[in-house]
């Protein structure tokens, strides 16, 4: 599944207020060029998130491409893949 950076973090936000802690790992990027003006990115993410009754953790390998334009970077979302 592919999502706007917008999307997400409007999607994301409600929930990330009942966390009492998160934290993010990440690790093994792997970064090729598809072109002058944009990459891709494989990496792995280890996320804990620490709900006040328990601690949560996630290992995923997600992708996500970034590319420039004449108002800067953006990114076009991302890939969460298989754990």
């Amino acid at each position: 599944m592919r999502l706007a950076a917008d999307d997400w973090a409007r999607g994301t936000a409600p929930r990330m207020e009942s966390f009492r802690a998160t934290q993010h790992m990440i690790t093994n990027l792997r970064i090729s060029f598809d072109g002058e003006n944009q990459a891709t990115c494989v990496a792995y993410v280890r996320a804990s998130h620490h709900l006040p009754t328990a601690p949560v953790t996630a290992t995923k390998r997600c992708t996500g491409t970034a590319r420039t334009t004449s108002s800067g970077p953006r990114t076009a979302g991302g890939s969460p893949g298989s754990s």
